[in-house]
């Protein structure tokens, strides 16, 4: 059974009618951006919501990006567990209360004029971001951005009242009437808006059990097509590839197209170089040919990408889904590709003691990282910039003889396991003459078959850079008294301090990062009860893992806050202390898709 959620009153000075564009604004939050709020403040009662996401059907097959909401959020399963966190919240009823102030600036209320006829999903689609263009013997001409919003309604009648409301308002403030045309069947209200620059700004429709509102009558005949004519983005194979792979009873789902992004990108870099004078033009050209030449062999292998966000017991999740195609990478990018798809062991977490902030791990193994130093790819890389692999090969083996170091050998052949990153929150009771005032510590873990000649390695190689600077800093090494550990400095002062770590390289703020990692057992992150609930709902044979735990942080930043009231910090701490950790994992693709998963805790 619904209760209906508390209410809080308070003082709010209407502001007085504006201007017609400003309420054009105001429409479209009402149509979007307020049932995001809406449902999170769960202001009112709501029916369970259909299955599938219906907007999509009025969006052009070349959609570049989709967002779509579910207005009716507070009926999916688990709901109450976000809702209860927040229920005593002042900042959200502030939010509510907000909310109703914006739907009353439209003459509409709520309860009343809205919530009767509200279906199930809103949805943006963005199929053209706008920009200049340039034709053969002509001027350069403005492209308006093209964007389709979509709300559905369960019941027409009272959703054309509400709308005819508002666009009376509209007229009455603009002094510019609306014009109608029926294209299709379907009648279109032109709100007419703009000025001599932009003489149309604004169509309205109902499409079967859509309200749907775009920037121009052409824009909305295209949305028309799109649901009349079948073809669209719901039917686009590669959206319901993607889609059908995820949950379907969603609070939120967004898709990106990255061919159609891809055209995007390239038609803002021509219209970008239209402008410029033959030579300018022909040398940004060239460059930006070779890098989007590299970027589009890369994206070759992407198709479309999507994710939603559902509840969970614990709090909030989203699921990814990507189309992946190794067979469309050029061969040096595949093979760098499959040599990374190996799965962390996690076995960094056992070193790391429980008062990490955050930590990250991912695999090294499969000599991923000795493909850095191919000389075709580091040209590829740099095509650009008019260097040759010729030129790389050169420079790399200089420096090489300079430093008495092989870069493959000496360095990136040696890890060849785990690496690790972490953020530590610092003890302040304990400090050493290297540390700094930091409330936090970081930390760089790496795996390595010969960790003692990986640390000579870069000590060496940190002394070429040295060298090799001119002079313009002095970087040297300087070992800890009693501590198996060597400290970086730059200029006499203490940067970072390095060693080897339960047989691994290390990179730490201080010698107390290091000592911290070296007594982490028993007392480490894999054995801490928040890791181990946030981590424990993450697929099991992941490439990668990411954690974060909130609470130290929340408690960091009110230490660095406190008695500053001006700046709002207490209100905002307020509203996010109820995120309590993060998690995320990635799987290796499989059947063409590649999955992750992400988790954010919520408690009281």
């Amino acid at each position: 059974m619904n209760e209906t959620p508390e209410t809080t009153q308070f003082d709010v000075n209407l502001p007085k009618p504006r201007t017609h564009k400003v309420l054009i604004g105001v429409l479209i939050a009402v149509l979007v951006l307020g049932t995001i709020g809406v449902a999170a403040a769960a202001i009112a009662n709501r029916t369970a919501q259909s299955q599938g996401d219906a907007t999509a059907v009025v969006m052009p097959p070349n959609t570049m990006m989709y967002f779509s909401l579910n207005t009716h959020a507070d009926q999916l399963p688990n709901f109450n567990a976000i809702a209860n966190a927040w229920k005593d919240s002042k900042e959200a009823k502030m939010v509510a209360s907000g909310l109703e102030v914006a739907f009353s600036q439209t003459g509409l209320n709520w309860a009343d004029d809205v919530q009767p006829w509200l279906g199930d999903r809103a949805a943006v689609g963005v199929i053209d971001i706008g920009g200049m263009d340039k034709t053969e013997g002509k001027d350069l001409s403005y492209r308006a951005p093209f964007f389709v919003i979509a709300v559905q309604t369960k019941d027409r009648v009272k959703s054309d009242a509400a709308l005819g409301s508002v666009l009376k308002q509209i007229a009455q403030v603009s002094g510019k009437s609306t014009t109608t045309e029926t294209y299709r069947g379907i009648s279109i209200t032109h709100l007419g808006l703009g000025d001599s620059s932009t003489p149309e700004t604004g169509a309205l429709a109902t499409i079967n059990d859509l309200i749907v509102l775009t920037l121009s009558g052409d824009q909305m005949k295209a949305a028309i097509n799109a649901a009349l004519d079948g073809q669209n983005l719901a039917t686009s194979a590669n959206y319901k590839a993607v889609m059908s792979a995820l949950p379907g009873q969603n609070a939120g789902a967004a898709y990106v197209d990255y061919n159609r992004y891809m055209d995007v990108v390239l038609q803002m870099t021509q219209s970008m170089t239209a402008n410029l004078d033959a030579q300018q033009r022909e040398k940004m050209q060239t460059q930006q040919e070779a890098q989007l030449t590299q970027l589009r062999a890369m994206m070759k292998a992407l198709g479309g990408a999507g994710a939603v966000m559902t509840y969970e017991p614990t709090g909030i999740r989203f699921d990814t889904a990507m189309q992946f195609d190794p067979a469309q990478m050029p061969a040096e990018q595949r093979q760098m590709y499959e040599s990374a798809l190996t799965p962390a062991s996690g076995k960094i977490f056992a070193s790391l003691p429980a008062s990490a902030i955050m930590a990250v791990d991912f695999s090294l193994k499969g000599g991923f990282l000795s493909k850095m130093l191919n000389p075709d790819v580091l040209a590829a890389q740099f095509a650009s910039l008019g260097v040759s692999k010729e030129d790389i090969t050169a420079k790399l083996d200089e420096f090489q003889k300079l430093v008495g170091v092989n870069l493959q050998t000496d360095v990136l052949d040696l890890i060849n396991g785990d690496a690790g990153f972490a953020i530590l929150a610092r003890d302040q009771q304990k400090s050493d003459a290297m540390s700094y005032s930091m409330p936090i510590e970081l930390a760089l873990l790496l795996d390595s078959s010969d960790a003692g000649k990986l640390t000579g390695s870069f000590e060496k190689v940190l002394q070429g850079l040295s060298a090799a600077s001119g002079g313009t800093g002095s970087v040297k090494m300087q070992s800890l008294s009693g501590l198996p550990y060597s400290a970086i400095m730059v200029d006499d002062k203490p940067v970072l301090t390095y060693g080897v770590v339960d047989g691994r390289f290390v990179i730490g703020t201080d010698s107390n990062t290091l000592l911290g990692i070296d007594n982490a057992d028993p007392a480490s992150l894999a054995n801490d009860a928040t890791f181990k609930q946030a981590t424990g709902l993450l697929p099991g044979n992941r490439l990668n893992t990411a954690y974060l735990n909130f609470q130290p942080l929340w408690t960091l930043i009110d230490a660095q806050t406190k008695g500053d009231t001006s700046s709002g910090a207490g209100a905002v701490l307020n509203y996010l202390h109820h995120f309590k950790w993060l998690s995320s994992g990635a799987e290796a693709p499989a059947n063409g898709l590649s999955r992750g998963a992400l988790h954010i805790g919520v408690g009281q």
